[in-house]
């Protein structure tokens, strides 16, 4: 069920480096003029926040849902190949490995810190977020090489073998990795308990995007033009993207039982309220 779309809101002219913004309420004018999504790719979802990419500006907005007003993170350049990860501090991971480059950015646009595949990885293709430790997992597609990542920026190599061939994203919930192989057309769950793996969906048609979080997992197939929506490892929808309103989804999120979709095609986040079967 469609909850709401974000088209674009009011920009934020200032940010602290603290990440509170630098605005007074109640005084005239403290927001600037209206800022249209272009071409989102990426989204990201905090309690406070929704980090959108937006390739057609080739900037990073976060949308600030009190305030139902947009700041532009600034140095920060995306491509049509940006990836990100929130954490529950509020900060975000913004890989863009077109650029070679991963950063994480406080609230306020503050760079946090640089993060390095030092283990001989050339780039991360996607990352993930385990909320329960801090810690991030970067994938790198060329190497099949998937990398944890301290919250202070240390980095280690992690289930080099436990990867399918040729893995394509990644997402994160209760201490399993979801990830989609492109060699099998298909969703593997690997658990990091057991450093064991199993697979979860097959037959996939075009993969276009993947997010996971408290108990669903939910895959866009732009080959077959639907959603794949799974609960607890079970088959539990499957949503036309016609019926959604979706044309060409590229990034999504989840966050309780609501599902955010970057959808360029309709130059929008689209909000829908997952329905538990």
């Amino acid at each position: 069920m469609l909850v709401r779309s974000i088209h674009g809101a009011r920009l934020l002219p200032r940010t602290a480096v603290t990440g509170l913004e630098g605005i007074q309420p109640g005084l005239p004018g403290t927001l600037g003029g209206l800022v249209d999504l272009n071409f989102p790719v990426a989204v990201a979802v905090t309690p406070q926040d929704i980090y959108i990419a937006d390739f057609g500006t080739n900037k990073l907005y976060r949308y600030d849902r009190a305030l139902d007003a947009i700041a532009i993170m600034p140095d920060v350049v995306v491509s049509s190949q940006t990836r990100l990860a929130a954490g529950p501090d509020g900060s975000v991971v913004v890989v863009t490995p077109d650029r070679g480059v991963a950063r994480r950015y406080y609230r306020g646009g503050r760079l946090m810190m640089n993060i390095d595949p030092r283990l001989g990885a050339a780039r991360y293709d996607d990352v993930a977020l385990d909320p329960g430790t801090g810690r991030y997992y970067g994938l790198d597609r060329a190497f099949g090489r998937l990398e944890e990542i301290h919250p202070l920026g240390t980095v280690g190599t992690l289930l080099q073998g436990l990867l399918p061939d040729l893995p394509l994203a990644i997402a994160w919930d209760r201490r399993v990795l979801y990830v989609v192989g492109s060699a099998c057309r298909c969703l593997m769950a690997v658990s990091m308990d057991t450093r064991s793996r199993g697979l979860v969906a097959d037959g996939l048609k075009g993969f276009a995007g993947l997010a996971a979080g408290d108990g669903w997992v939910v895959i866009a197939e732009n080959g077959a033009r639907r959603l794949r929506i799974l609960r607890e490892g079970a088959l539990a929808r499957e949503v036309s993207y016609e019926s959604l309103g979706l044309f060409d989804p590229r990034g999504m999120a989840l966050e309780r039982d609501m599902l955010y979709v970057a959808d360029p095609g309709t130059r929008r986040i689209a909000v829908f309220r997952l329905q538990k079967p």
